[in-house]
């Protein structure tokens, strides 16, 4: 007697997996024409939800996509030309119908903004047809008589975890043998000094929150003025072009690639910024000038200076700049103006300064690097008599305080007008506080800086100032009035 075949409360038959598997034709082509049209950041996006070539059904489309991913790994610019020629090296570009389909693809494509959306439509189609694959052997083992059901059970829901993690990527479960061995491992590097952190090179900075490892997420906050953009270079200099020079990026959305570089130079070469931007030195100075990019120019530094970024194109940048030059730290000027999720409705600017700080905390996890996000802080400061930034002057979000591993906070009393401090009445000009307000491996601290606001740039402050690491007591004037 046959089995008759009923259909499921969708209206589906189990007659329907022997049908067409499940695909998007529009979407694979526009995805690709998406590809060739964005170029880097589009592709960097769209392999996070398109992870391999199997993703996509028609054969062409497979062998263009795999043609964009070398080229890609080559770091080779990514258009028509050039995969085109990647094609054509391999014997492929008959397979795929020459290059007139590689164009008719992106005349098919509106723009490559929704490369996003396209991506996850053909990973939707995918995850279909992998389903459908997965029960095909469901049935065809569950009408063997040999089979144990409760054996075909156990197998189906390790095949669907199985499934589930390939296609979104988490596996997040770890059991206790693999946390022994990966922590043990990291420790006794760390005994051997193998594995350093990341410093400032600000030394009491850096004794008080014990440097920085990958994965954290570290904001430098500050009004306007304070010296937020400068500390941030300060950093870049001591890392990336002092010292070790290993790799590192910075991602600007308020600075030009030539401002940052001006300030670099004028760090360097202790010559005033408004001197260099006016072009008004001397021969002296012009030949410390030349001097200085014959060394930069050797610099391990990356910059990205673009305006109106979200929180999808700055994780794509980032992974960007890790993914060419594997840069080992980022520095984000500044968090306030980037844009949300623009994909959102209804956002208020609470949420999307929240997204934008998971993001951040995200970019650390994965890259596996510090990200250090310089942040604005809020008018409330200005109406206060005691000027130090607290944790509540972060502007719009609370997330920022909740995301964030250390939060530092610069504060320069000769800003205000506060001239001296303490009963020695010693000066307070180019002297700036830096507040460790959370420390969540370090705890919390206050340590000071010479600041040179003319060249601006952060050094190490000699402690025969009477200034040393954990003073922040002593940083009062003789009326105990704090800054």
């Amino acid at each position: 007697m046959k089995m008759k075949l009923t259909q499921n409360t969708n209206g589906a038959s189990l007659n329907d997996i022997t049908r067409i598997p499940p695909h998007s034709k529009d979407a694979e082509e526009v995805l690709l024409g998406s590809m060739l049209i964005g170029g880097y950041p589009t592709v960097i996006e769209v392999i996070e939800i398109v992870k391999n070539v199997d993703y996509l059904y028609f054969e062409r489309n497979k062998i263009i996509y795999s043609a964009i991913l070398e080229v890609f790994q080559q770091n080779k610019p990514i258009d028509i030309v050039v995969i085109s020629e990647e094609l054509a090296k391999n014997d492929q570009l008959k397979k795929i119908g020459g290059s007139w389909y590689l164009s008719e693809l992106m005349s098919k494509t509106p723009t490559a903004t929704n490369a996003g959306s396209y991506a996850k439509i053909v990973a939707e189609r995918y995850l279909k047809r992998c389903l459908i694959q997965s029960q095909r052997n469901v049935l065809a083992s569950a009408f063997s008589e040999s089979t144990d059901p409760f054996d075909l059970l156990a197998q189906t829901e390790l095949e669907i975890e199985l499934l589930r993690t390939k296609v979104t990527g988490i596996d997040s479960a770890v059991n206790a043998e693999f946390l022994a061995r990966d922590t043990l491992d990291l420790l006794l590097k760390l005994n051997n000094n193998e594995l350093k952190p990341m410093l400032t090179g600000l030394a009491d900075l850096d004794i008080a929150t014990g440097g920085f490892y990958g994965g954290e997420f570290i904001i430098i906050g500050g009004r306007p003025g304070m010296g937020k953009t400068a500390l941030g270079l300060t950093i870049m200099q001591n890392n990336s072009i002092d010292k070790g020079k290993i790799p590192g990026g910075l991602i600007s959305l308020e600075m030009t690639p030539f401002q940052l570089t001006i300030r670099l130079c004028s760090m360097n070469t202790k010559i005033d910024v408004k001197k260099l931007r006016s072009g008004n030195f001397n021969k002296e100075e012009k030949s410390i000038i030349l001097d200085f990019f014959s060394y930069f120019s050797k610099a391990n530094i990356y910059f990205d200076c673009s305006h109106g970024l979200n929180s999808m194109t700055l994780k794509s940048k980032a992974k960007s700049l890790k993914k060419r030059f594997d840069i080992q730290y980022l520095v984000i000027d500044y968090l306030q103006l980037m844009e949300g999720n623009s994909a959102r409705k209804n956002s208020t600017r609470d949420l999307e300064v929240s997204d934008i700080s998971r993001t951040c905390k995200a970019i650390a996890i994965e890259l596996n690097i510090p990200v250090f996000a310089l942040a604005q802080l809020n008018r409330g400061v200005e109406a206060r008599r005691d000027k130090r930034p607290l944790m509540m002057d972060l502007r719009e979000s609370g997330s920022l305080e909740q995301d964030a591993d250390s939060i530092i906070f610069i504060y320069r009393p000769e800003y205000y007008g506060i001239e001296t401090y303490g009963k020695e009445k010693r000066s307070t000009k180019n002297i700036a506080e830096l507040i460790v307000a959370k420390g969540r491996n370090s705890g919390t601290s206050s340590v000071f800086a010479y600041f040179d606001k003319q060249r601006t740039y952060f050094q190490n402050l000699s402690h025969d100032y009477g200034l040393t690491y954990g003073s922040v007591s002593n940083f009062i004037n003789e009326e105990d009035v704090p800054f």
